[in-house]
């Protein structure tokens, strides 16, 4: 082969050629025989081998031995021939990405759906796609395939960084660079880092490196969107008449929606030196939001019936549906002759449901513990699953939710309330007379109740359109459930000194939870607190039944397929239910001791010793005696707890049937805490929904008595919560020293974003997979803490019978407080029979059916 080349190379020579003059010869040549074969070397790929082995001659040269001379030579040489190919190359793929969809998103485009659905990966995907080689070439600068120094590390510190990630955002990074056009990575993170509230100036340098869009852009952006949103409220309820079509009625836009409304108090601007005449007060501002009801075609055809009647709306001359729904659908003339208030609240149906929920709970909590365990156990060769009650559930489904702009108004006066109510009507483009006969469900917290009450109460004589009759009201959940806190503390808190064994100010002492306190409990670290301090007194109350003496023994046991442990849990129920177990072991030892005295008194006056001198030290000591207070309040606990988890966990997962009977257990418990206004609220709704309500009303109350912003199972929520997130982002953004313009953009611009602002923040953490360290409210594994419980009751024997336990030496024991029986009496203020008549009395105003003069026709001027 060697002799070959010599030959060609002299036949070259011979002719006055060389190399370099022969190749560019043939390239050029116009013979056509020429023309062919070099045709023909392009055709088989020579052209691309020719290259390749002159490259590489030069890169390793004759020793094939790869130098960096030998490198720095051929980038010397090859470079400047290669490169504008390449950036010719690499410039159209630029504009190739820049004509997808993708790529380009003016700010004033962005909408909240794209927020939600951001994933960096699709910013991949359409890169790979539109400009394959310059990702390969990223891909293979980052060995994105090949081994590195990231698989020498630990698995959590390798997942720390994503070089996906890394070359899609370089790549848009230079995309950006290339023409500013091209920003929908930067916009999108622009959002996200105005979400975490990043400076102005930590913005600024960041779209230095191109990694976001300017801060004005951003500002620009949140102001157009919030916009928008406001026009997109009025389209959707007021301009937006949709046409019905009986034959596809469920799929119609409804114009019917609901509102709610909390106050945000925020701190007030302060100078820069405070005094005495210059004093930072407090703002008091108004957050609020609409949303469209949910009214799905039921499963149960219980419901049908009710369904039919709500899409069946009352139509105006054009066929257009009208604003809210019609009062007679869903009201009717009470008669509260007929009903008792043992009948309202379904005291017998509740003594079978409480202990069918509780033995839900405490298999709830064994599964918490013990999931690992539990999934491999089996009864009779069957393997457990888990019992759920089901009563009725919503399906999860993302409602519409449109935060209003902040209003400067003071919600907590009747009249400010007034002027919150007529300026939500403004913005959403309804007026007073288009509500005339209709209905509009308000959510709001108890105090908010209380006023829009006296203002209809103060307007009963007014004209039609402004009695605001329209207006009805649905307690916000999640005050009931702060409420629920707020009454376990008071039924469970103990001594203040902490000496009662197992009660709440003990042991949150214990476990360090510094903020469970007995006056403010902060609601979630009451909550967390309390559920620990629950589940620590089931696990300990099993692990007695089993005669198990710590956490690990209980989980051997539990490992035993043998051990049928649901039938344990039945035990474990009748040992904590019926719900008066309690009040009868407290009257039973009164009794007692009344009979004992009755004994001291056939005694002569002179033959009596020591405390039967005395009838009341006597009533007490004998009490005592047959009585064991702690255990007693253990029981109480356990049931009361049970009752507080069921709340909780119906409202998560959308239960509404539920819900009315976890009410209905809580007008009671109430009552017995001295919690008043819950326990009116509570029965007046009990009393509505028995009394007043349709079938139609009952079937909206059950569909939209909670919120799914989210569309996912498992995340359903007070309507009343919703609220106090925007809440809640209102006073994170606000500055007490800012101007008028920074104000009026807070008030304006940010409240209509919160969600977008949330949706974002959730979108790039998950598709970065960014570690999240948590925050105040993040739920936290407090299962070693249960355990802690668990072992100290055990240890004290908390949750068994001792009768006449002495607490503390004997010389002087510890007076151990009572936990209060929050159903030992059903009755009491709120819950005498008076309540019903005066319930009737609450109703008058509302059916109030008197006109007055120039009511028909007039104007507010009149």
């Amino acid at each position: 082969m060697d002799n070959t080349l010599l030959k060609i190379l002299d036949s070259i020579k011979e002719a006055k050629l060389t190399i370099k003059s022969f190749f560019l010869a043939v390239m050029v040549s116009e013979h056509h025989t020429i023309q062919t074969r070099v045709g023909l070397l392009f055709k088989d790929e020579g052209l691309e081998e020719c290259l390749k082995a002159m490259i590489n001659h030069t890169r390793f040269g004759p020793g094939k031995r790869k130098t960096e001379r030998a490198r720095q030579e051929a980038a010397a040489r090859l470079g400047p021939i290669i490169m504008p190919f390449i950036e010719e190359i690499l410039c159209d793929e630029i504009v190739s990405f820049s004509n997808h969809p993708i790529a380009k998103k003016p700010p004033n485009k962005i909408a909240a759906e794209d927020c939600l659905h951001f994933d960096f990966l699709k910013y991949h995907e359409a890169l790979t796609e539109t400009a394959p080689y310059l990702t390969t070439l990223m891909n293979k600068v980052c060995k994105l395939e090949e081994e590195d120094k990231d698989a020498q590390l630990e698995h959590e510190q390798r997942e720390q960084r994503d070089k996906r990630i890394i070359i899609t955002t370089a790549i848009c990074c230079i995309a950006y660079a290339y023409s500013r056009s091209i920003n929908s990575l930067q916009v999108m993170m622009g959002y996200y880092f105005q979400a975490e509230r990043a400076s102005k100036r930590s913005i600024a340098t960041c779209n230095r490196m191109g990694i976001c869009c300017s801060y004005n852009t951003i500002q620009a952006s949140m102001t157009m969107m919030a916009k928008s949103s406001l026009i997109a409220v009025k389209q959707r309820i007021a301009n937006g008449k949709v046409k019905f079509n009986r034959s596809k009625a469920e799929n119609c836009e409804w114009r019917s929606f609901r509102m709610c409304m909390d106050n945000a108090v925020v701190a007030s601007k302060r100078k820069a030196e405070e005094t005495e005449l210059n004093k930072g007060g407090l703002i008091q501002y108004t957050a609020g939001f609409i949303w469209m009801l949910n009214i799905p075609k039921p499963k149960d055809p219980r419901f049908m019936k009710a369904y039919e009647s709500l899409i069946k709306q009352e139509q105006s001359v054009d066929g257009t549906i009208l604003p809210g729904i019609r009062r007679d659908i869903l009201f009717k003339e009470p008669n509260y002759d007929e009903v008792t208030v043992l009948d309202i609240l379904d005291l017998e149906g509740l003594a079978v449901y409480l202990p069918l929920r509780a033995r839900e709970s405490i298999e709830w909590v064994l599964w918490k513990h013990f999931s690992e365990v539990l999934s491999e156990s089996r009864i009779n060769g069957h393997r457990v699953t888990k019992f759920v009650y089901n009563g009725n559930r919503l399906e999860p489904r993302q409602i519409e939710v449109y935060p209003l702009p902040t209003m400067d108004l003071d919600e907590t006066t009747i009249d400010g309330t007034a002027s919150i109510i007529e300026e939500i009507r403004k913005l959403v483009g309804v007026t007073p007379k288009e509500m005339v006969g209709r209905a509009m469900l308000h959510a709001r917290d108890q105090g908010t109740l209380m006023k829009v009450k006296s203002l209809k109460k103060m307007r009963i004589r007014d004209f039609v359109h402004n009695r605001l009759e329209d207006l009805f009201r649905i307690d916000g959940l999640f005050h009931v459930q702060i409420g629920v806190v707020d009454m376990m503390m008071r039924a469970h808190w103990g001594r203040k000194d902490g000496l009662d064994p197992a009660s709440m100010c003990k042991l949150a002492t214990v476990l360090g939870r510094t903020r469970v306190t007995e006056e403010k409990a902060e609601y979630n670290a009451g909550k967390r607190f309390q559920e620990c301090f629950w589940e620590g007194h089931i696990l300990a109350i099993i692990a007695k039944e089993m005669d198990c003496q710590t956490y690990e023994e209980l989980r051997n046991k539990l490992k035993n397929n043998n051990m049928n442990w649901q039938k344990m849990i039945d035990i474990v129920v009748d040992k904590i239910y019926p719900s008066r177990k309690v009040g009868y072991m407290r009257q039973t030892a009164v009794e007692r001791a009344s009979k004992k005295w009755k004994e001291v008194l056939k005694k002569k006056p002179a033959d009596r010793q020591g405390l039967e001198l005395d009838k009341k030290e006597f009533l007490k000591n004998a009490e005592a005696n047959e009585r064991d207070i702690v255990y007693e309040n253990a029981c109480l606990l356990m049931q009361h707890g049970s009752i507080a988890w069921m709340l909780h966990q119906d409202i998560k997962n959308g239960d509404t049937d539920a819900i009315q009977k976890d009410l209905e257990i809580l007008t009671i418990m109430f009552n017995g805490c001295r919690k008043s206004h819950y326990a009116k609220a509570m029965l007046e709704l009990a009393i509505d929904r028995k009394t007043w309500w349709t079938e139609s009303m009952d079937y909206l109350w059950r569909c939209n008595a909670v919120l799914n912003i989210s569309g996912k199972a498992g995340k359903f929520m007070g309507i009343d919560k919703c609220n106090e997130l925007i809440v809640q982002k209102v006073k994170d953004t606000h500055n007490p020293r800012g101007t008028f313009q920074s104000k009026r953009f807070h008030l304006e611009v940010l409240s209509p974003n919160v969600f977008m602002f949330q949706n974002i923040k959730k979108s790039v953490q998950k598709t970065t997979g960014a570690v999240d360290y948590g925050s105040k409210h993040t739920s936290v594994d407090d299962r070693k803490d249960s355990m802690t419980i668990m072992e100290m009751l055990i240890r004290d024997d908390i949750v068994s019978f001792r009768k006449g336990r002495v607490v503390g030496p004997a010389a002087q024991p510890i007076e151990v407080q009572e936990s209060l029986d929050l159903v030992a009496e059903v009755g009491g203020s709120e819950l005498s029979e008076d309540r019903l008549p005066n319930a009737e009395g609450d109703r008058d105003w509302e059916r109030w059916d008197g006109e007055v003069e120039n009511s028909e026709g007039g104007s507010d001027e009149e």
